[in-house]
């Protein structure tokens, strides 16, 4: 996953990775986020979960959701 820049020296240059290796790990964890934002908002849909626990539970979800925005945002740019 390494390509080495052709400089004038290929010895002394530093390695560029590919940019697909650090986008699919940004890919990945909002995946991970976005996951875990639906389950929050699962629990926080229950009847017998109290008005406090379920304001909780959203405003988690939507910091996991904020999260994987910006993951999303960073690994396109």
């Amino acid at each position: 996953m390494c390509q080495f820049s052709t400089g004038t020296s290929p010895v002394l240059s530093a390695p560029l990775f590919h940019r697909a290796a650090t986008a699919g790990v940004r890919i990945g964890a909002a995946r991970r986020s976005l996951a875990e934002a639906s389950l929050l908002e699962d629990e926080a849909a229950d009847a017998a979960v109290s008005a406090a626990a379920r304001a909780m539970w959203r405003r988690e979800a939507d910091a996991f959701h904020r999260s994987a925005r910006r993951l999303l945002l960073d690994a396109a740019q």
